[in-house]
């Protein structure tokens, strides 16, 4: 099917009417006006982000540096899953150098990961000792490294879905990965969150270059109904500490070049030196610390399922793979 046709349509409930939302990082954003559920309305061209994923060597030493930390989240994520499957055969689409394969190791899950970053990827399979095969995402190519369908008690996608071209089209492959009765947990940005609506186009962590969606939980649980998941409900995580806070607050408010000077930089754009500058700037002065890791009411917001990490866990209905 032409390519420019298929996104015409609508993943979450498949309507055609689209507004324009705003302009960012050189893409404009849009909204459908069925369901509310967000997009770039100009992504890269197909294989654009592939290419620089498989090579970001600097994706993998940021999954490096988060290791130990993020074990303890993919274990939380894990006793999730556990409480509607069996352990059995996990599937982590978008592994990264395996955290989450560690921690499903360590649990008894017999599991398998894959991931577009080849640094990443052979991190994994050479120190850590994981099963990850480096594949697109793509129902030949998955066939072709033997992830048979209904082969799956459990998939896991820890911040992919919302780098997809086609997400409704993923979900499918995930329904048909899975056997009768399995799970689908994703976790992503959380465009209802209160810090996507205070800070809009300018909130940084969940609009990238690279987030081609923007879901809230209504259009994701939507998509998810509609390609044979039972959603079993959903959550929101936040986390006290932010360092994004302060820059997005400034941007919100046209005041980027004035925090460039209170970082030392004078003029230019927020590029690496300036994000160092930044980076030192919130750890040795006392008010931009207290506000980057103390201010941020986490426990209330995320009981108000208003946290900026959205986690929705389904099941697969229906028959067939």
């Amino acid at each position: 099917m032409n390519e420019r046709v298929e996104r015409s349509h609508c993943p979450a409930c498949g309507g055609k009417d689209f507004f324009p939302l705003f302009a960012m990082w050189d893409h404009t954003y849009e909204e459908c006006r069925g369901c509310g559920f967000q997009r770039m309305a100009d992504p890269p061209e197909p294989g654009e982000l592939d290419g620089f994923y498989s090579q970001s060597r600097q994706h993998a030493m940021e999954a490096y540096q988060e290791h130990e930390k993020n074990l303890g989240r993919f274990h939380k994520i894990l006793e999730r899953i556990e409480k509607v499957v069996p352990r059995g055969r996990i599937l982590d689409v978008g592994c990264s150098m395996g955290t989450s394969l560690v921690a499903a190791r360590e649990r008894g899950w017999e599991a398998v990961g894959t991931e577009l970053c080849v640094p990443a990827a052979e991190y994994g399979r050479e120190e850590l000792g994981l099963d990850i095969r480096v594949t697109s995402l793509e129902e030949g190519a998955f066939a072709q490294e033997g992830l048979e369908a209904g082969s799956f008690d459990a998939v896991l996608m820890h911040h992919t879905f919302e780098h997809l071209r086609h997400p409704d089209r993923v979900a499918e492959l995930v329904r048909g990965l899975l056997r009768e009765g399995g799970v689908f947990y994703t976790a992503q940005p959380n465009h209802a969150c209160l810090k996507a609506r205070m800070f809009g186009a300018c909130w940084s962590y969940g609009v990238t270059p690279e987030h081609l969606n923007l879901f809230s939980p209504r259009s994701l649980k939507m998509l998810l109904l509609r390609r044979g998941f039972k959603v079993l409900g959903y959550e929101t995580w936040s986390d006290r500490r932010d360092p994004r806070l302060i820059y997005d607050l400034m941007r919100r408010l046209g005041q980027e070049e004035r925090l460039l000077r209170w970082c030392g930089i004078e003029g230019g754009d927020f590029d690496a030196k300036a994000q160092e500058a930044y980076v030192a700037f919130l750890t040795h002065r006392r008010i931009p610390f207290w506000i980057s890791n103390c201010i941020w009411p986490a426990k209330l917001v995320s009981a108000l399922r208003m946290g900026q990490d959205l986690h929705m866990l389904a099941r697969k209905v229906g028959g067939g793979a």
